[in-house]
C-alpha cells in the first residue's frame, strides 16, 4: 500500500482549506474538479449577506469565472457605475465623468457586491464540498506523512496538506510563520453595502459620487433602489481600530459634515448593518508556502482593497494552485510552481495600491487644490493612471 506522502496518489488527497472566503471557495471548486477531496473550515457561525463592492477584472477575474461556468450569473448582478462625480469639501464640482462602455469594461471590469459573489460560489461547491463552519485551525504538527491539524473544537484530523485562505490577518499563517508579515500603508477604509432606508434615490442609477478631501475620499452609490453602498477611505498614521459599535458614530461626526446625503445614509444606518473597517494592509511574505501548508489570496499577498484586485487575483491564485497540484508528482514542486507564476503580478497590484493610495489620502506631493485642477482638466487619463483594475494574467 502506497503511503501518503507519495503524490502518485495526488487525486485521493485530502486537503484542509482554512477559510472560507471567495478565495477559498474557488479553491475548492477547482480541487474537487481536479479529483481531490476538500475540507473547508471557516471560523464563522454562518455565511450573512454582508459587502461592499468589488470588482472582477476583465483580464483576469472574469476569465476565471466563466471557466468555472458562473460569469453568466455573476453579470445578473452588475452595478454598472460608468459615470464618476466628484466634489471638493466645499461640494463644488470637480469632474463629471461617463465612461463608455468598453473603457468601463476593459478598466473597470464587472463590479458587484462582494455578497453576490461569495453566495454564488457558496452555491457551486456547497453540495459537493464539505463546508465546517465555526472552527477554526488552532495547530499543525506536520510529519512526512501529513499534516496533523486541531480545531477549535479540540478534535484533530490528518490532513495531506492544508491550503490557507482565511484573509489578511490570517491565524494560519501565524501559526506557520509567527507574525510581521503585514505592512500598514498609510491608509484605513470603511465601507458597506446597507438597505436604502431613505426614502429616496441616493444617486442616478450609473453614478458613483465622491467627495475629495485633503486626506479623504467619500463615495456613495445606489444599487437599484434597494441598496446603498457607502465608503470612506482615509489617512491612518497610526492605524485605530474601531469597535463595530463605535463606527457609525464616528463616521457621522468626522465625514458627515462633508455632503448632506451621504450624512443621511449614515443616519439611517441600524445596528443589525456591517461595516467593513480596517486598514489598507499588505502581506510581504518571502515565501508562500512550507512543508504541507501553502497560501493563497489576501493570507499570502493581500494587495488591498485599494488595487481592487483582490478578489480576481485570489480566485486565479486558487484555479492555478489546483491545477498545478493535478499536474505534478510532487506538491512541493506544485507549491514552488503556484508562486513563481503568481507572484510576478501580485507585485504589480500591491505597487498599484501604494500609488493610488497615496492620491485618496492625500499623501502625493502635488497639493490638494493641484490635484484637483488635474481632475478637471484630464480626468480619464489621471484616474486611468493612478487607478486601473486593467491587469494582465494569462492562466496557465
Amino acid at each position: 500500500m502506497l503511503k501518503l506522502s507519495i503524490m502518485s496518489t495526488t487525486k485521493a488527497k485530502k486537503i484542509l482549506i482554512s477559510g472560507g472566503g471567495i478565495g477559498g471557495l474557488a479553491l475548492a471548486y477547482w480541487l474537487k474538479k481536479y479529483g481531490f477531496t476538500p475540507v473547508v473550515v471557516e471560523s464563522a457561525p454562518e455565511f450573512k449577506r454582508i459587502g461592499y463592492l468589488l470588482a472582477l477584472n476583465l483580464q483576469i477575474g472574469q476569465v476565471v469565472a466563466e471557466k468555472m461556468g458562473i460569469l453568466e450569473k455573476l453579470k445578473t448582478f452588475e452595478v454598472h457605475l460608468t459615470n464618476n462625480i466628484m466634489y471638493d469639501m466645499n461640494e463644488r464640482l470637480i469632474m463629471n465623468v461617463n465612461a463608455t462602455p468598453k473603457q468601463h469594461a476593459e478598466n473597470t471590469g464587472l463590479m458587484l457586491n462582494r455578497a453576490d459573489l461569495h453566495n454564488t460560489l457558496y452555491d457551486l461547491v456547497k453540495g459537493d464540498v464539505e463546508i465546517r463552519m465555526g472552527q477554526e485551525v488552532t495547530s499543525i504538527v506536520q510529519d512526512e506523512n501529513g499534516a496533523q491539524v486541531t480545531f477549535t473544537n479540540n478534535k484533530t484530523e490528518i490532513f495531506d496538506l492544508v491550503i490557507s485562505a482565511d484573509g489578511v490577518h490570517s491565524k494560519t499563517r501565524e501559526l506557520v510563520f509567527g507574525k510581521g508579515f503585514e505592512k500598514n500603508i498609510g491608509t484605513a477604509y470603511f465601507a458597506f453595502i446597507i438597505p436604502n432606508r431613505t426614502g429616496a434615490p441616493v444617486a442616478g442609477k450609473n453614478d458613483l459620487v465622491m467627495i475629495r478631501g485633503k486626506d479623504f475620499i467619500l463615495a456613495y452609490h445606489a444599487i437599484s433602489d434597494k441598496e446603498i453602498g457607502g465608503y470612506i477611505f482615509h489617512k491612518a498614521e497610526p492605524f485605530v481600530a474601531l469597535d463595530p459599535k463605535d463606527r457609525r458614530a464616528y463616521m457621522i461626526e468626522q465625514y458627515g459634515k462633508y455632503n448632506k446625503k451621504f450624512l443621511s445614509i449614515l443616519e439611517s444606518m441600524t445596528d443589525s448593518d456591517h461595516v467593513f473597517h480596517d486598514a489598507f494592509t499588505q502581506v510581504l511574505m518571502p515565501t508562500w508556502h512550507k512543508d504541507r501548508v501553502c497560501f493563497i489570496g489576501d493570507a499570502a499577498y493581500c494587495p488591498t482593497p485599494a488595487s481592487s484586485m483582490g478578489a480576481s487575483m485570489a480566485m486565479a491564485s486558487g484555479y492555478i494552485l489546483a491545477k498545478y497540484l493535478s499536474e505534478a508528482d510532487d506538491y512541493k514542486k506544485a507549491f514552488r510552481d503556484h508562486e513563481a507564476y503568481v507572484r510576478p503580478y501580485v507585485l504589480k497590484t500591491q505597487k498599484s495600491a501604494i500609488t493610488a493610495s497615496r492620491v485618496v489620502a492625500g499623501k502625493t506631493i502635488i497639493p490638494y487644490g493641484v490635484v484637483n485642477m488635474l481632475l478637471k482638466i484630464f480626468p480619464i487619463a489621471l484616474i486611468t493612471k493612478v487607478h486601473t483594475h486593467k491587469f494582465e494574467m494569462p492562466l496557465p
